[in-house]
């Protein structure tokens, strides 16, 4: 349910935090807090994950939270849903049937969707916390895709990827190294490279990230206050042709006289007359 939130900027990201029985995630809208709560024994609606067999079944197409629901605990609902798009786009039919597009539709589509539900399985899989919850879900058997994943990862840092992934090779790597899952040993191939040079290469790319974050403008510049976007227009230049208190500008950005001005070389002037020799 929404929440207020107090008298300063809100996050810009979205924020998940584990429980005992579950987890709450906010995300910042409009100057509140909007927070969700997914949690064993919640009085809440009841939520079960699901996808439709064939999203493309003859002349009708399911996108979005019409082919399949996943638990909202990554922002990955759009990033299916734009995917759909863009594979229909490709698949765009040239007449009424199309089972042959169909059929490698309802195929990446389902891929996509398992490859989302594997990497959401996979918190619930390396998470250290303890409860009730969270026992359970890491004593469940793994999907084989998940599995081998998991198992690679823990024994050399490597992953492998698969057709219709959703995620980077990088997703899967952060997300098991912000878990806690250590690989055993690193890939040999690493000794190939000199340290130093591995060093160098890695302090020049914490430069270039300090860098470009550096140079994102500030929050407080548009959220100064709860609920209240900053109305910047004192900060932004004039424009070439608004009147000013202290006359007018003409086309070339220079000042005018305040008043009417009945020259005929007043830049004015010249607009409207050509203005009537068009009409």
């Amino acid at each position: 349910m929404p929440r207020r939130c107090p008298r300063r900027a809100p996050p810009p990201y979205t924020q998940i935090d584990a429980q005992d029985t579950g987890w709450t995630a906010t995300w910042p809208l409009d100057g509140a807090d909007v927070r969700l709560t997914c949690s064993m024994g919640g009085t809440g609606k009841p939520f079960r994950a699901a996808r439709r067999v064939e999203a493309w079944r003859g002349n009708c197409v399911a996108l979005g939270a019409a082919a399949g629901l996943l638990e909202p605990l990554h922002p990955i609902a759009l990033t299916l849903l734009l995917r759909s798009l863009a594979q229909l786009i490709q698949l765009w039919p040239a007449g009424p049937e199309a089972p042959v597009e169909a059929a490698a539709f309802n195929r990446t589509a389902a891929g996509a969707l398992q490859g989302a539900r594997d990497f959401l399985i996979a918190h619930y899989a390396v998470a250290g916390r303890a409860g009730a919850l969270w026992d359970d879900r890491r004593a469940a058997s793994l999907p084989g895709p998940l599995a081998a994943k998991h198992a690679l990862f823990a024994a050399r840092g490597r992953l492998p990827m698969y057709d219709d992934e959703v995620f980077e090779e990088e997703d899967w790597a952060v997300m098991f190294d912000a878990m806690g899952l250590m690989p055993r040993r690193y890939d040999a191939r690493a000794d190939m490279v000199p340290l130093a040079a591995i060093e160098r290469h890695l302090a020049e790319q914490r430069a270039r990230v300090i860098a470009q974050v550096r140079a994102l403008p500030l929050m407080r510049r548009r959220w100064p206050r709860c609920g209240r976007a900053h109305d910047d227009r004192r900060a932004r230049p004039p424009h070439r042709h608004r009147r000013r208190r202290y006359g007018r500008l003409d086309g070339g950005g220079r000042a005018c006289p305040a008043g009417p001005d009945r020259s005929k070389h007043h830049p004015d002037r010249i607009r409207r007359d050509r203005h009537r020799r068009r009409r």
